[in-house]
């Protein structure tokens, strides 16, 4: 989280045991890949906050030197990567719709290639955190062309709006108008610590869709009272 190691310390647990019931939930009533990988995002979110209280305590110089460079790297891996990749893949996988999948098909690849694109020029610009107004600002010194970030939202989060799936439509609105607040709140170069803290709390709206899922599964098999 972008504020503080303590609140992102205390993000990843809530995040963590929220993740833990939905990718249970999902595995237990077998909802299939793409669900799964759905149920696993809180989970994933709470990795990246426990980063991020990690990369604070750096900051202040509270980690051993060697090891303040691995969790920035490990964070802007999942900021900057795996999510442009993450977001249309598991619209691909829970998609049934053949059109649908073949557009979250593209998006896959096209959100590996931004994915590999961001974190190279990220790592490759000595990108290191730094405190700003409060909050963290890992990309200073970073130069991405104008724009970039609105290309970023709209291949790892705005895609899952074509998805057939209403949970998945809802995660899109939210991650979006969350999106829209920081931009117009916060300068770009503390976007990728401020936007993942608003992403990580909507992924939440995850957990229920997938709890929602798995009961609309276990109605469907349940077996009807004879009589």
């Amino acid at each position: 989280m972008c504020f503080s190691a303590t609140a992102s310390f205390a993000a990843a647990a809530v995040l963590t045991g929220a993740g833990a019931v939905a990718l249970r939930a999902a595995l237990g009533a077998r909802l299939g890949p793409g669900w799964t990988l759905f149920a696993a995002f809180p989970l994933v979110f709470g990795l990246q906050q426990a980063l991020e209280g990690l990369v604070w305590l750096g900051v202040e110089g509270r980690l051993p030197p060697g090891l303040a460079p691995w969790t920035t790297a490990g964070f802007l891996f999942f900021a900057l990567c795996f999510w442009p990749v993450a977001g249309p893949l598991a619209g691909r996988l829970m998609e049934t719709e053949p059109r649908r999948a073949q557009l979250f098909s593209g998006l896959t690849v096209l959100g590996a290639a931004l994915g590999v694109y961001l974190l190279g020029r990220a790592l490759a610009g000595s990108a290191a955190p730094q405190v700003l107004d409060g909050r963290l600002a890992y990309l200073v010194g970073v130069d991405y062309p104008p724009g970039i970030e609105f290309v970023y939202l709209a291949v790892a989060a705005s895609a899952l709006l074509a998805s057939s799936h209403r949970e998945a439509r809802l995660f899109w609105a939210a991650l979006t108008a969350s999106f829209a607040l920081v931009a117009a709140t916060w300068e770009v170069k503390t976007l990728p610590s401020v936007w993942c803290f608003f992403a990580a709390l909507c992924s939440l709206l995850v957990v229920r869709g997938v709890l929602r899922r798995r009961g609309a599964a276990q109605a469907i098999t349940r077996p009807r009272p004879s009589g």
